[in-house]
C-alpha cells in the first residue's frame, strides 16, 4: 500500500455522483444517455455500464446518503490505500456489486450503493490491522450499515421500496474478503480461503451477467429477439 495525503479520487467520485445525477435527471432520465443502459444493453456488449450506473442515482435522499458515505468511507480507505489501490478497488467493487444484481435479479441498478458497501466491508474487516480504520467503522457505525442492509431487504421484500439488495449484499462481501486477503493480518488460512472463494464467486457472477443467464426470463426474450434479427 502506498497511503496518500489528500483523497481527491474520492473527492472526484462524489462530485461525478452529484453533476452526472443532475444532468440524467434535467435531461428526462432516458436510457442510453449519462451511462444509464439497460440490462438488454449490457448483454449487447456494453458492459461499461456496470460502472457508469454507479454514479447515477434515482432520488435527493438515494444521492445524498450514498455521496455522505462515500466521502467518508472513501477519504479514510483511498488515505490508507494509496489512489491507484482505492481506485481499482472501487473499480471492481462496482463490476462485483453491479454484476451481482443483474445476475440474481436481472435488475437495472443504479446507484454507488454497492461500492459504498465494498468500502464499508474494507474498513470493518481490516479495522484491526488500520488504525484510522477502526474510528470510522466503529460499533454504531456498523451496526447501522448492518441493520440498514437487513431493512432493505425486508422493504423490498415487503413491496414498499425496490432497492438493489444484491448489489449492496455484494458489495460488502467484496470489500470483506480484499481485507481478510490483503489488509488484515494475521488471519487464520481458513478465512483467507473462504475470502478467496467469495472473491472467486463474485467474478464468476459478474462474468455471468454479461454473457449467459438461462435461469432469467428477461435475458431468454432478449437472446431469442437478438438470434431473430437479421
Amino acid at each position: 500500500m502506498r497511503p496518500a495525503t489528500f483523497p481527491w479520487l474520492t473527492y472526484l467520485c462524489c462530485v461525478l455522483c452529484i453533476l452526472l445525477t443532475a444532468g440524467w435527471w434535467l435531461t428526462g432520465r432516458e436510457n442510453g444517455t449519462w451511462g444509464d443502459w439497460p440490462a438488454e444493453a449490457i448483454w449487447g456488449g456494453r458492459w461499461g455500464a456496470l460502472v457508469t450506473t454507479t454514479f447515477l442515482h434515482g432520488d435527493i435522499l438515494h444521492l445524498l446518503f450514498n455521496v455522505l458515505w462515500l466521502g467518508r468511507l472513501g477519504e479514510a480507505a483511498e488515505q490508507a490505500l494509496g489512489h491507484l489501490e482505492w481506485g481499482m478497488f472501487c473499480l471492481f467493487a462496482a463490476f462485483a456489486a453491479s454484476g451481482a444484481e443483474l445476475a440474481i435479479f436481472t435488475g437495472d441498478a443504479i446507484g454507488a450503493s454497492g461500492v459504498v458497501y465494498a468500502l464499508f466491508g474494507l474498513v470493518w474487516g481490516a479495522r484491526r490491522s488500520v488504525p484510522a480504520f477502526s474510528l470510522i467503522a466503529t460499533d454504531d457505525t456498523v451496526r447501522f450499515m448492518l441493520g440498514w442492509l437487513v431493512l432493505c431487504f425486508v422493504l423490498t421484500m415487503a413491496g414498499l421500496w425496490n432497492v438493489a439488495n444484491a448489489a449492496h449484499a455484494a458489495g460488502l462481501v467484496f470489500g470483506l474478503a480484499i481485507a481478510w486477503l490483503f489488509v488484515e493480518k494475521p488471519l487464520p488460512r481458513s478465512r483467507r480461503a473462504m475470502a478467496a472463494a467469495a472473491l472467486a464467486a463474485l467474478a464468476v457472477l459478474a462474468v455471468l451477467s454479461v454473457t449467459w443467464l438461462p435461469w432469467s426470463p428477461r435475458w431468454q426474450v432478449w437472446r431469442y429477439e437478438a438470434a431473430s434479427r437479421p
